[in-house]
């Protein structure tokens, strides 16, 4: 089996995340929107994409359906975007191999494999496809492939009664949407829910469908997200630091800062009371150990406020502080401090004592 095709899908591959989740998109076809999941984006106007061939930005919400349980968002007009995946154009077969792509748990880039075990699953009246690729919290919206690499399905959500068993949309159902809202593009609009009418936001008249008099939830109705209490705090500190808050934000009490080469995480813990903020700086090396162990035992004695820590084969920096703890400036000192030592730790565990950096 051919799976050299991993590696060009990928750069279609987008990870989403907003202030109460993370989730996975990829680029349409046509170049023009970022398809997910609703449920990924519900909540928010505009929401954080990255991916191989876009950079971390923010992206408007541009199309809610939340029966089929689809969004679309809008690429920025300056990004020069190549990646695309190419449909199936037949119906996929029962016991076909599929491959589910995206970013589990808020990670990076990962693929798992499966087979198409049922294409009867039927849920308020919509035919999905089931089968056993792994999915977890943060593949909802990522694509399903053949093992060609051809796009058959969204994915949508893992069943709750029975384990490895992962539902897709159809591809074809994702066609009839483009095709039905391609005239609008890009204009914010909404399928209503009773009776599949796309209604325009800015041609909104009342707060009823235009066509059949449900009750629509507009846009406008979404309000911005607003931190309270330690997360407030620690919003402060990041915009404090010159860092774009609403970029950083990684889902519930998580941020995530790019800093040169260092990516530092921030997680605040409520029922601990802890926030801690780390960064991955590189792998131990295959040889010279004793080297690199001395060195950073010397770098924990002689640091305040972080200490370095192994996890697996990962050399980590990090700092812990009691929220109990928490002044506004000390933790921006130790924020600070944690960003800049581990944008200089990475070169030099690198440079000099042959580590690997996590980004080769």
């Amino acid at each position: 089996m051919d799976l050299r095709w991993i590696a060009s899908a990928e750069q279609a591959i987008v990870q989403i995340a907003t202030p109460y989740a993370t989730g996975t998109g990829f680029i349409y076809p046509n170049h023009k929107f970022i398809v997910t999941n609703e449920h990924v984006v519900r909540d928010n106007k505009r929401v954080v994409i990255e991916g191989k061939s876009l950079p971390r930005q923010t992206a408007e919400v541009i199309y809610l359906d939340e029966k089929y349980d689809i969004a679309f968002l809008c690429i920025p007009d300056d990004s020069k975007v190549t990646a695309t995946l190419n449909m199936l154009d037949k119906d996929i077969d029962l016991g076909e191999v599929v491959f589910a792509l995206g970013h589990p748990f808020g990670l990076k880039f990962s693929t798992t494999k499966g087979i198409v075990s049922s294409l009867e699953y039927s849920l308020d009246g919509i035919k999905f496809i089931q089968h056993d690729a792994a999915l977890n919290p943060g593949n909802s919206g990522g694509p399903l492939l053949t093992s060609d690499g051809l796009l058959v399905g969204v994915n949508t959500f893992i069943h709750k009664d029975g384990q490895n068993i992962g539902i897709a949309l159809p591809i074809h159902n994702l066609e009839r949407m483009v095709a039905e809202y391609v005239s609008f593009y890009p204009q914010q609009t909404i399928k209503c829910q009773a009776c599949e009418h796309l209604l325009v936001e800015a041609k909104r008249s009342s707060d009823y469908c235009t066509n059949c008099g449900a009750v629509v939830k507009y846009f406008y109705t979404i309000d911005e997200y607003e931190p309270s209490g330690m997360n407030q705090k620690i919003e402060d500190v990041i915009t404090a630091l010159g860092f774009d808050v609403a970029i950083c934000r990684r889902g519930v009490s998580n941020w995530e800062i790019n800093n040169g080469s260092a990516r530092v995480n921030i997680a605040y813990h409520e029922k601990s009371g802890f926030l801690i903020a780390d960064a991955t700086l590189c792998y131990l090396p295959k040889s010279n150990m004793e080297d690199i162990y001395t060195y950073l035992m010397k770098q924990n004695y002689f640091n305040k406020g972080m200490v370095f820590s192994l996890k697996d084969n990962n050399i980590v920096i990090s700092s812990i502080i009691y929220d109990q703890h928490m002044h506004v400036e000390t933790c921006k000192k130790l924020i600070n401090n944690l960003i800049k030592s581990a944008d200089m730790y990475d070169n030099v565990l690198v440079e000099q004592f042959g580590a690997v950096g996590v980004r080769e």
